[in-house]
């Protein structure tokens, strides 16, 4: 499986954790089933890509650093 990308409209700064938005969330979780630990990349329409690690996985909340 390829590693799964997600829009996030927010700054995506180093180091910092971010919360993915609500639709991606419950895509995460319901439809990929990702886990805490798993590689996600994330962009923010700036032409760049960056990777991240799910550090909390919730129903409709997901967090990655």
């Amino acid at each position: 499986m390829s590693t799964p990308r997600f829009y996030c409209p927010n700054p995506l700064p180093a180091g910092h954790t971010i919360q993915l938005p609500e639709n991606a969330a419950v895509h995460a979780t319901r439809a990929l089933r990702l886990q805490v630990g798993d590689q996600v990349i994330l962009f923010n329409g700036d032409g760049y890509d960056y990777t991240g690690i799910l550090t909390s996985v919730r129903k409709q909340e997901v967090s990655a650093a």
